[in-house]
């Protein structure tokens, strides 16, 4: 196992570790966003069946837009498209897998497969990713590890779909040209790499690193800091560090598009947090937070917080919306007030900080507004974790001032 500096070991963010993922294919509807320059190509009340295209884009370079669900076009705004599910699941007779055996696939047809089956990893398109990469890397490095509480979907992936997600690994290794594959789980779920290390048929081609269970080793710069022991640019990730960095969801996903013909049409996410039962789910993308919520049996209070992440690095977000496309968990808070005290030098926020900066400082030059002493002080190495703030018995937001600064050199230097 490998230790890692700073950052947190949290104890208990494993609520839906063992939990199986739940498969929703009944939302009452589901409401499918279209982007601006997209072309429509169905009307209200036509019949559409799952995996059909209902908006294709002007530039061959971007994704068409599918039904996630068979139903009834029922209403269509400049905006999006909504569908009422019919519960008949329907998929789309147009749809088939890919006949070519993989070694006669080139690099740009698979990049080319996982855009029109409109892919992402996390909110970024897989395709995208892929061409960056090509004949640029070394690693494929697939992130399983679920550190930030309280839950997290990406080893329940790994556990329930270790087939597909082997076999995209493998696509991906020869679109990209890379020499392996790294699939990283944390030690909580050791265990579980006796299993899989019998089922990766070619060991030199495919290997487990096991790593300490330290938030936020979701973020790419830190897992390859947690590898490799060195610090790369967010702008020049792959290009530097020769590997590319993928969620296992965008992996699996690669694997069933050519296995099936179908696009990612659902999506997977953890619920938990302040709930009668926290679940994994797999929904319909275009589903809303609200039906979502319902499946969790939770009756939401006035004053109830709605997290799109962890309670770390989350953002808030409204029971109306429709689910994020790079949503991996959704955690529910009930609102609590916690006092400001003064600093009282402890240095736990250095101590936790996995980019070995200081935190206080960093802070300190914020709320004076001296942006320029925070640029020569490597704020732009900030991963934005939160985990300083966490650690601060003073309850200092620490990570809000330095996250405001840090945009602002970034912005100042851009220009």
């Amino acid at each position: 196992m490998l230790p890692i500096h700073g950052g947190i070991n949290f104890k208990n963010n494993e609520k839906t570790n063992s939990v199986s993922i739940q498969s929703f294919t009944t939302p009452e509807r589901v409401f499918l966003n279209i982007p601006q320059g997209y072309t429509v190509n169905v009307s209200v009340n036509n019949a559409v069946d799952v995996g059909q295209v209902i908006a294709f884009p002007a530039d061959e370079k971007n994704s068409p837009v599918y039904s996630s669900i068979s139903g009834i076009i029922e209403n269509i705004s400049s905006e999006c498209i909504t569908i009422k599910n019919d519960f008949k699941n329907r998929i789309h007779s147009g749809l088939s897998p890919v006949e070519l055996p993989l070694k006669e696939l080139s690099e740009k047809e698979i990049e080319s497969l996982s855009r029109l089956m409109c892919i992402y990893d996390g909110d970024i398109p897989l395709s995208q990713k892929i061409k960056e990469s090509v004949g640029k890397i070394e690693n494929v490095i697939i992130s399983c590890t679920d550190t930030e509480p309280p839950a997290g979907i990406r080893f329940p992936l790994l556990k329930e779909f270790t087939k597909e997600l082997l076999g995209g690994i493998k696509i991906l290794i020869h679109a990209t040209k890379a020499r392996r594959g790294i699939i990283t789980i944390s030690e909580t779920n050791e265990d579980f790499s006796v299993k899989l290390k019998n089922l990766i048929t070619d060991k030199n081609l495919i290997t487990i690193r096991i790593l300490e269970n330290k938030y936020p080793l979701e973020a790419p710069k830190y897992l390859l800091y947690a590898l490799t022991r060195k610090e790369y640019q967010q702008e020049n990730l792959i290009k530097d560090s020769k590997c590319l960095v993928l969620s296992p969801e965008s992996v699996i996903a690669l694997y069933n598009s050519f296995t099936t013909g179908i696009p990612q049409l659902y999506k997977s996410i953890a619920v938990s947090g302040n709930i009668p039962e926290s679940k994994n789910i797999s929904v319909p993308q275009g589903t809303k937070i609200s039906e979502i919520l319902n499946l969790c049996t939770l009756e939401l209070k006035e004053k109830t917080q709605i997290i799109n992440g962890g309670i770390m690095s989350g953002v808030s977000i409204n029971s109306d919306d429709i689910l994020p496309i790079g949503c991996e968990r959704i955690t529910v808070l009930e609102p609590r007030e916690e006092k400001k005290r003064s600093c009282i030098r402890c240095g736990k926020c250095i101590d936790s900080c996995p980019m070995l900066l200081k935190p206080l400082l960093l802070y300190s030059n914020a709320i004076n507004s001296n942006d320029e002493n925070n640029l020569n002080s490597g704020i732009i190495h900030c991963i934005e974790c939160g985990c300083c703030t966490y650690v601060c018995p003073s309850k200092i937001p620490l990570s809000n001032e330095i996250i405001k600064s840090k945009h602002n050199v970034l912005f100042n230097t851009d220009k």
